[in-house]
């Protein structure tokens, strides 16, 4: 059974790395899809590898902390819209990966996010190397809507930037514009609203702030 269970995502994945990938490329099978991701939109070229390229070097919508019944993944990129991931990069099942307008999320190396996960960017998500990602952590570069503070038009968009070696635990909001030092720890349950300046240091709360300096994780 588990022989039957790997021909049928290996063959998914070779048809999904033909569709999308440089032929070069999608022979080597760097992507590995679980079937049952949903691809809303998605056209050749949207997906960019910028890591070593080689077999498996990216999983996408397999099953993530045991125990959580997460859904599909979700990936979806708008006409102009792009996704970069570097390699040793493994994306969760329940995960959604979504671009508006220009928007693109670009990833790193050595970066696992857990299940049911929400990417959102219609500016650029940009993370680093060796980033952690939880549970059901939402990063989301835009409103939504216009703004307007004593009648003066608020941004309603920009870029959001974690550094190298970012841990983001649980149930965590990251809000648009914000940048993490890297080296660093996000509580569960925190909401980063603003910079996280300092580097090897634990952060958390509603919104998030420092809690402790000199601080500092490993996988």
């Amino acid at each position: 059974m588990a022989l039957l269970i790997k021909i049928w995502y290996y063959s998914y994945s070779l048809l999904f790395c033909l569709r999308f990938l440089p032929f070069k490329q999608a022979i080597r099978v760097p992507i590995l899809v679980w079937p049952t991701t949903k691809i809303r939109s998605l056209h050749r070229g949207d997906i960019v590898l910028t890591g070593r390229v080689f077999r498996a070097s990216v999983l996408l919508g397999f099953e993530g902390s045991v125990g959580r019944d997460s859904g599909p993944m979700i990936i979806s990129v708008s006409c102009g819209g792009r996704i970069f991931l570097g390699h040793n990069v493994n994306i969760s099942r329940g995960t959604k990966l979504v671009t508006v307008g220009n928007g693109s999320i670009r990833i790193g190396n050595g970066f696992f996010c857990n299940g049911d996960c929400h990417f959102l960017s219609d500016k650029e998500i940009n993370i680093g190397d060796d980033c952690l990602f939880g549970w059901d952590i939402d990063i989301n570069t835009t409103d939504g809507h216009t703004t307007y503070c004593d009648g003066v038009e608020n941004i309603k968009s920009a870029p959001i930037c974690l550094k190298n070696h970012v841990w983001v635990c649980s149930n965590v909001r990251i809000n648009k514009g914000v940048t993490i030092a890297g080296d660093s720890v996000v509580a569960m349950a925190s909401l980063v609203s603003k910079d996280l300046e300092q580097c090897k240091c634990l952060y958390g709360g509603v919104p998030a702030r420092l809690i402790r300096k000199d601080y500092n994780w490993k996988a």
